[in-house]
């Protein structure tokens, strides 16, 4: 009697085991991110979304430089990874906005202090 009740748990353990095994096997495994790699890609993201053309030039100090181009002309911008990315693309595309009204482009902006600014050159 006792063996028969051990070899219906190992059973009833063996055919809930396999089932279990089988789904777990077959979900993506994922590798957690720290904190400053999601902001990295948030900021990547708002960015390939809002310019065409762009490159990442540098990473230093939970800030992001990088180069766009805007009527053939390269621009440099910084952003902080502290800060809401897709405010800073906001701000970006208003200044963008205001130095074509002046008929100039922007230079270099600086979005990552508290006061930012920008260099606008003209065409």
């Amino acid at each position: 009697m006792f063996k028969k009740i051990i070899i219906s748990l190992v059973i009833i353990i063996t055919l809930i085991s396999i089932p279990v095994y089988l789904h777990l096997k077959n979900q993506q495994i994922t590798n957690p991110k720290s904190d400053q790699q999601q902001k990295l890609d948030l900021i990547n993201q708002a960015i390939q979304q809002s310019f065409r053309q762009t490159s990442l030039i540098d990473l230093y100090q939970k800030k992001l430089k990088f180069t766009f181009k805007q009527n053939q002309k390269i621009s440099t911008a910084i952003l902080s990874l502290d800060k809401d990315p897709y405010l800073q693309i906001t701000a970006l595309q208003k200044a963008i906005k205001l130095a074509k009204i002046k008929n100039k482009y922007i230079y270099f902006v600086d979005l990552s202090i508290d006061h930012p600014y920008a260099t606008l050159k003209n065409y």
